[in-house]
């Protein structure tokens, strides 16, 4: 089993050592009929990780293959388009889910070997665990690297070019065009690219993600957690298709859902109201204040100009600098958020475009589908509480696992709500 393996399902994958780093080169070496089982994971922020099961048949002789930081190509998917797991994914209402760039419903990935491990049977098996990274050319440490020109979607794409990511979707409002000089330089700090990266995008308020598409080169996603069209772009480079099936379905329709939990963080009874804070569609903060009493949540943003005024006048004033002191003192002490709203250092928030959602997450099993990725969109059937069908919230996939073996192809997704995808916090 491995190269060429095909379940009842019509799964299969490919794995490959010693590749040539273009895919013009004819196909390299495999250890075709010895894998017998795969699994990749895919996740925001990280790089994907996988691991292969590997039975040697050749007396030890597996382990020559299997050094640390050896290149490994992988693939996986369906081999047939007419088959009914396939079939069962689709959702029938858009069109372009099913426009399948041939017969082949494929993802590939590279990177190299990261751990070897193994185990011997009592009945003379000879196992190995092969962990590897899907990291394509080693991530570059380095001593020490500031930026002072440009604004901030230059630093970004620069950074992507030396990690010779040369397929990219970089763009993310405002933020992009924030000038970088000297007195707004940004320090890499030694920091590898990739977690330098991942600094920006958390600081800033974007996702961040490495893929690969169909000719292994990596590509880049580095965009706002609302802007659909640079992540449908991502995915259909990454995926080789115009559209995806996002449609999650238990029990009825066509089910692809075969189990799953769901959670959704609050505070507990007894201890009071809590305020959470979200990103905004500008990169602002949103405070949701959950009132424990009532089991509501109330949307509120800071007062910038409200605020700022007050401490023009605390400090422009003649008070001396005690009463000044207990001013300020009195500003940062209020109890509750009504009072900070009566004072009008809150205003209630109103804009729909602000990401939705008060950490909702949900763990599915799943048949398996390569068009399940980070950070696809997710839309939920009937077979799920309607708290998941709420007008306005946006769930994302979060983790992505992929695994087939002897018993054919199944995905463990994690979607989460919008709120917990664009760094939501509870400050309870």
């Amino acid at each position: 089993m491995g190269v060429g393996l095909t379940n009842w399902d019509s799964s299969f994958f490919d794995v490959s050592f010693d590749g040539p780093l273009s895919i013009g080169i004819d196909y390299f070496e495999s250890i075709s009929d010895q894998v017998i089982s795969f699994e990749i994971s895919e996740e925001s922020y990280k790089w994907s990780n996988g691991t292969i099961q590997i039975q040697d048949t050749a007396d030890h002789m597996t382990s020559f293959g299997l050094k640390m930081g050896t290149p490994i190509y992988v693939s996986w998917g369906y081999n047939m388009r007419n088959i009914a797991p396939k079939e069962i994914l689709v959702s029938t209402d858009d069109p372009t889910q099913i426009n399948y760039a041939g017969k082949v419903m494929m993802r590939k990935a590279m990177g190299f070997v990261r751990e070897v491990s193994g185990s011997c049977t009592t009945d003379g098996q000879v196992i190995y665990n092969c962990g590897f990274t899907c990291m394509p050319y080693g991530d570059v440490t380095r001593k020490s690297k500031t930026f002072k020109a440009g604004n901030k979607g230059t630093v970004v794409r620069e950074v992507l070019f030396g990690m010779k990511v040369n397929i990219m979707f970089v763009k993310f409002g405002k933020r992009e065009m924030e000038p970088v000089m000297a007195g707004t330089s940004i320090n890499q700090c030694g920091m590898s690219d990739f977690a330098f990266l991942n600094r920006c995008a958390r600081e800033w308020g974007c996702m961040f993600r490495i893929g690969f598409n169909n000719l292994y080169q990596p590509v880049a996603l580095f965009c706002r957690f609302d802007d659909d069209t640079m992540i449908q772009m991502f995915l259909a480079e990454t995926m080789n298709v115009t559209g995806m099936s996002d449609l999650f379905e238990w029990k009825l329709g066509r089910a692809n859902v075969k189990s799953y939990s769901w959670q959704r963080p609050s505070m507990e009874t007894g201890t009071g109201d809590s305020v959470t804070i979200i990103q905004g569609p500008m990169g602002e903060p949103i405070y949701l204040h959950q009132i424990a009493q009532t089991e509501t949540v109330m949307v509120h943003r800071l007062n910038e100009k409200f605020t700022s005024d007050r401490e023009k006048e605390i400090i422009n004033s003649g008070m001396s600098f005690s009463d000044k002191s207990a001013r300020i003192k009195e500003m940062l002490t209020i109890d509750t958020m009504e009072e900070l709203v009566g004072k009008r250092y809150f205003t209630e928030y109103a804009q729909t475009t602000a990401p939705q959602g008060i950490g909702l997450q949900a763990d599915l099993e799943m048949i398996g589908h390569p068009f399940y990725t980070v950070p696809a969109r997710v839309r939920f059937g009937a077979g799920f509480p309607d708290i998941f069908g709420a007008e306005g919230v946006k769930f994302y996939q979060n983790k992505v696992t992929h695994k087939i073996d002897r018993s054919g192809y199944s995905c463990t997704v994690h979607v989460v709500d919008a709120f917990t995808m664009s760094g939501g916090t509870l400050i309870g």
